[in-house]
């Protein structure tokens, strides 16, 4: 084979963008993507690092976002931010974050969330998410007593979720007082359905075995019997 000998241009990449920066975007589903300002934070450096953290947690691999979620990882950053200045800390890097910083933000998350438990957890659940990958990006980052408060969430013991029922309970009292009897003959109402189906269930198991005795002695018979055979027809030669 013959052929000319081909040569391509030096492929241009464009630089990566730095990280720590306090605006970047997070590409999201549908080839689009989500910028994320953090320039109204009061603290650059210690917003710096924490949105580092955010872009390379969002932007890993097998990591797919959407808007929706985008939004709500920034705005429980924002409330960690948030509770900074709102009790006066002088934390500005995450060097200086010490344990009892995490359990002073779980009480504030207790006086100014009003929602459940659940909640709570999630919204503290990301400052420590963030202060792992950190750790993890560059071991030694923060202070050692630091890390073993990072292995859980809460002081509190865990409680499961208490659904709320679908009516109120003046609603549920005025539904038993509309049909007392009913109440009352549910038991009776589910015996004469049981009964019932046990009675037909019963039946239909009796037809059966009648059936199956019906054929079983016709079988017998016709054994009995044998072949039919016309002796008087048969030729012996």
């Amino acid at each position: 084979m013959s052929g000319r000998r081909a040569s391509f241009p030096p492929v241009e990449t464009a630089a990566p963008r730095p990280l720590g920066r306090l605006r970047f975007e997070i590409p999201v589903e549908g080839g689009k993507h989500v910028v994320v300002t953090l320039n109204d934070a009061s603290r650059s450096r210690l917003a710096r690092a924490l949105g580092s953290a955010l872009h390379d947690s969002l932007t890993a691999p097998g990591v797919v976002c959407t808007p929706t979620k985008v939004r709500t990882h920034v705005d429980q950053l924002r409330r960690f931010l948030h509770f900074l200045d709102d009790a006066g800390e002088a934390v500005d890097r995450v060097e200086a974050i010490e344990p009892a910083l995490l359990d002073r933000y779980e009480v504030w998350l207790k006086r100014h969330t009003y929602a459940g438990a659940i909640y709570r957890r999630h919204l503290l659940a990301r400052p420590i998410a963030l202060l792992r990958r950190i750790e993890e990006l560059k071991p030694g980052t923060l202070l050692p007593e630091l890390l073993s408060r990072l292995t859980y969430l809460s002081l509190d013991p865990y409680k499961n979720s208490r659904p709320r029922d679908a009516y109120s309970g003046a609603i549920a009292a005025k539904i038993r007082r509309a049909a007392p009897g009913r109440r009352r003959g549910a038991p009776n109402r589910a015996r004469w359905r049981t009964a019932g189906a046990t009675s037909r269930s019963s039946s239909r198991r009796e037809r059966q075995i009648r059936g199956a005795g019906r054929g079983h002695r016709q079988r017998r018979l016709a054994d009995a019997r044998g072949p039919w055979i016309d002796f008087n027809a048969a030729q012996i030669g």
